[in-house]
């Protein structure tokens, strides 16, 4: 958090991602849910306190709302009438059954595609994920996006908006080489198609350098 320079209190600017995130579809996932409960826990035991506190349910508590709904005696069948009065097939004091239905709390949503994935050689971003993240006009950035990058025996998610020298919309990765990476937006796009590699490459003025992918999304809804 020092290393970010953010401006006023960088805890209470966790406690304030968080609270962005936890009222995004982020939280659909559980890797995104098990996020933001570890940035809670991070920022209460410093004294903080955001609106992710009563949006997100506590460590154990059920994910979904149970309701009982209490289902009514069947509708009596007639059988053929063999005198003028109908008698019923069913026992008429059936007791009423209760059963539980689960209604999820929140649907899936995938509310941002990928745009595109472009290369650059620069001694400067060696090896980076550069992910930009875009509102659906395509040019306001959208902050506290979480992104996720996996890889073979491993995965680690960052945030848009953590370096505002680069705009809201921006968050990086810095790749290992010989490691293939696929990222997307958890629970809110669905993974790119081709992993990323940092491959060696060659700069305009003939230095040497791994290869930075430019990878940008846009909100579809």
């Amino acid at each position: 958090l020092l290393d970010l320079r953010l401006p006023g209190d960088p805890i209470q600017a966790v406690a304030d991602v968080a609270c962005r995130l936890a009222t995004s579809g982020f939280v659909d996932s559980s890797s995104g849910l098990r996020a933001v409960r570890s940035m809670m826990t991070f920022y209460q035991l410093q004294g903080r306190s955001g609106c992710a506190d009563t949006l997100i349910p506590a460590e154990g508590d059920p994910s979904a709302l149970v309701i009982e709904v209490t289902l009514a005696p069947p509708t009596p069948t007639l059988e053929p009438p063999e005198t003028k009065t109908a008698t019923p097939s069913f026992n008429a004091g059936a007791t009423p059954t209760s059963v539980q239905v689960i209604v999820p709390t929140s649907v899936p949503r995938s509310d941002f595609e990928l745009i595109s994935v472009n290369t650059v050689c620069s001694t400067q971003n060696s090896g980076n994920i550069q992910v930009f993240v875009y509102e659906l006009n395509g040019s306001t950035g959208v902050p506290g996006v979480g992104v996720r990058v996996r890889w073979s025996g491993g995965e680690n998610t960052f945030f848009t908006g953590l370096k505002p020298e680069f705009g809201p919309a921006y968050a990086d990765f810095a790749m290992t080489e010989g490691r293939n990476y696929i990222i997307d937006l958890p629970g809110r796009s669905d993974p790119i198609a081709q992993p990323l590699s940092p491959v060696p490459c060659t700069t305009d003025t003939g230095e040497r350098a791994l290869t930075t992918y430019r990878v940008v999304f846009r909100r579809v809804f």
